[in-house]
C-alpha cells in the first residue's frame, strides 16, 4: 500500500519467512555457521532453539537455499501428528510412496532409501520445526530414526528446532539418550538494541531503498522498547509505522509516532501478556531508583460507561455499535492512563529540583507516548479527541444507510439505535472533559516548575553562587519545552 510512496520494490516488513529477508545478526550469523558444520560433518543431531519471532523458520530456509546443495532434504513443519505421520511425511518428502503401508514396512523402506542416497554421496537430513510440540513419546521415536546408521556413518541428519520450551522437554529423564546424541546446539536471542537501527535499515535496502524513511532521535530505542529486538515484532511495528507515515504524506518516524501507534495497537497486551511480561521490562519505564516516589493524585478515570449488554430485540447494528463504543472507551483509557504517566514524572521532577545536588541524572520519558510532533502536548490531545468525534460522526451518518434485516418496525429500531448512539456522544463528551481538565492542570503544574527553575537561577546568579556541577539546565530547558 505504501511502497510506491516510500519507492520500495517490495514488502519490507512481510511477515514471510523469506531468506532474501534475513539479516544476519551475530547471533543467526554464528547459529547459521554452527548448523552448516554440523551437516559437513555429519552430526546426527542438531539443534537450534529461540523465542517467538526470532527467525528460526527463516534461517532454515536461508540454509536450505544457500547451504544443501548436495543434501536430500525432509521437512516436517506440523508436529501435531504420530509417530506414523510422521514417518509417512518424511517418506513423502523423500519421494517414497507411503501408500496402504505399515510401520515396519515404511520403517523398512526408509532404510532402503537412505542407503541408497549414501550409495550416491548424498547427505540425508531431516529438519524438524516447532519440535517443541512433540511428546515424549515422538522423540523417542525420532532418536530412533538416527538409529538407520552404516558401520562409517549415519545415515540420517537431523535438526530439532523449536522454541526455548524444547530444551525443558528434552531435560525429561526419560530423553537423557536423545540428549547425549546432540553434538551441536546453538540459540537465536533476539536483536539488541544496538542492531534495531542496521536490522530496519537492511530491510528496506532489500526492498529496494534504504532511506525511505529519517527515524528521529530515540526512534529506534522506542522500537526496540515495544519489541525487546524480536524481528517478528520489529516487523509488525514498523508496518503500521510506515503505514501512519503514508497517511501523514511525511518520511519522518518520531519516537513520538512510534509511542502513538504503540498505544493504538495496544502492543503490549496485544504482542505480549502485558508490560510486565516484556522481557527487560518487567516494572514501569518511569522508575528511578535515585528519587523517592511521589505519591500520585487520584486517578484520572475517564467518565465512560463499558458497553451494556443489548437486548436480544435489537438490531446487529446495536451490537455492531456497542463494539465501537468499547474500542473508543479503550482508546480513551490510554490517553488517561498516559496522562497519569506524565503527572507523575512532573512529580518527580519537582522533587528533583528541591534536592541540593541538583539534577544528577535525565528522567526516562516512557510518557511521550503522548509526546506530540506538534507544538503543544495538549493539541496532541485535543487532536486525538477530534479524531474520535469524527469516527462518531461517520457512524451517523452511515446508520441510515445500513439494511436492517431483523422483525419488528423500522422506526422501532431507528429510535433505538439513534438513542444509543445519543449515549455513545454523551458519555464520550462527559470523558473528553475529564482528559481536558488533566492537560489543564498539568499545563499549570508544567509552568509552575518553570517558574520555581527561573526563580532559583535568578537567585543564584544574583548571589554569584555557580549551579551544581552535575546539574544540566539545558537538559532542563528541553524538558519543560517538551511537555509544554
Amino acid at each position: 500500500m505504501y511502497e510506491s510512496f516510500f519507492n520500495l520494490t517490495g514488502k519490507p516488513f512481510d511477515l514471510v519467512p523469506n531468506p532474501a529477508y534475513l539479516y544476519l545478526s551475530s547471533a543467526h550469523r554464528k547459529a547459521l555457521n554452527y548448523l552448516t558444520y554440523g551437516i559437513r560433518q555429519q552430526s546426527g543431531f542438531l539443534l537450534l532453539t529461540g523465542e517467538v519471532g526470532t527467525g528460526k523458520t527463516t534461517l532454515l530456509r536461508q540454509l536450505i537455499k544457500s547451504q544443501l546443495t548436495d543434501v536430500t532434504l525432509s521437512k516436517v513443519f506440523n508436529t501435531k501428528i504420530s509417530s506414523q505421520q510422521l514417518l509417512e511425511m518424511v517418506l513423502d518428502d523423500f519421494g517414497v510412496s507411503t501408500t496402504a503401508k505399515d510401520k515396519p514396512t515404511l520403517l523398512r523402506e526408509l532404510n532402503d532409501f537412505l542407503i541408497d542416497q549414501y550409495a550416491q554421496g548424498r547427505q540425508c537430513l531431516l529438519i524438524i520445526d516447532e519440535a517443541q510440540n512433540f511428546t515424549h513419546e515422538l522423540l523417542e521415536e525420532v532418536r530412533l530414526l538416527s538409529n538407520l546408521e552404516n558401520d562409517d556413518h549415519k545415515l540420517l541428519r537431523i535438526i530439532l528446532s523449536g522454541q526455548p520450551e524444547l530444551k525443558t522437554l528434552l531435560a525429561a529423564p526419560e530423553l537423557l539418550q536423545l540428549r547425549q546424541r546432540i553434538q551441536v546446539s546453538c540459540h537465536i536471542s533476539p536483536l539488541p538494541k544496538e542492531e534495531i537501527s542496521d536490522y530496519i535499515g537492511f530491510r528496506l535496502q532489500t526492498a529496494g531503498n534504504r532511506e525511505a524513511a529519517v527515524f528521529g532521535e530515540g526512534a529506534f530505542e522506542a522500537i526496540h522498547r515495544y519489541t525487546n529486538g524480536v524481528p517478528r515484532l520489529i516487523n509488525i511495528l514498523c508496518d503500521y509505522l510506515f503505514l501512519d507515515a503514508y497517511a501523514n504524506q511525511t518520511r519522518e518516524i518520531t519516537a513520538a509516532t512510534v509511542h502513538e501507534v504503540a498505544a493504538d495497537l495496544n502492543f503490549d497486551n496485544q504482542y505480549w501478556n502485558g508490560p510486565q511480561t516484556v522481557p527487560g521490562r518487567a516494572h514501569d519505564d518511569t522508575s528511578d531508583a535515585s528519587v523517592v516516589a511521589v505519591p500520585s493524585g487520584p486517578p484520572l478515570e475517564p467518565a465512560l460507561p463499558r458497553p451494556s449488554q443489548v437486548p436480544s430485540g435489537h438490531s446487529e447494528t446495536a451490537h455492531l455499535l456497542a463494539d465501537i463504543q468499547g474500542t473508543l472507551n479503550t482508546r480513551l483509557d490510554a490517553i488517561a492512563q498516559e496522562m497519569r504517566r506524565l503527572t507523575d514524572e512532573v512529580a518527580i521532577l519537582k522533587r528533583k529540583t528541591d534536592l541540593s545536588a541538583g539534577l544528577a541524572q535525565p528522567l526516562p520519558l516512557a510518557s511521550a507516548s503522548v509526546g506530540a510532533s506538534g507544538p503543544t502536548l495538549a493539541g496532541k490531545v485535543v487532536t486525538s479527541l477530534k479524531n474520535l468525534n469524527i469516527r462518531l460522526r461517520t457512524i451517523e451518518e452511515t446508520l441510515p444507510r445500513l439494511e436492517f434485516s431483523e422483525s419488528g418496525s423500522i422506526d422501532e429500531r431507528e429510535t433505538a439505535i439513534q438513542n444509543q448512539l445519543d449515549a455513545i456522544e454523551q458519555s464520550l463528551g462527559s470523558g473528553f472533559d475529564t482528559v481536558w481538565q488533566a492537560v489543564e492542570h498539568l499545563s499549570q503544574e508544567t509552568q509552575a516548575l518553570h517558574n520555581r527553575i527561573e526563580t532559583r537561577m535568578d537567585r543564584e546568579a544574583a548571589s554569584g553562587m555557580q549551579p551544581p556541577a552535575r546539574r544540566s539546565w539545558h537538559w532542563m530547558s528541553w524538558l519543560i519545552f517538551w511537555a509544554c
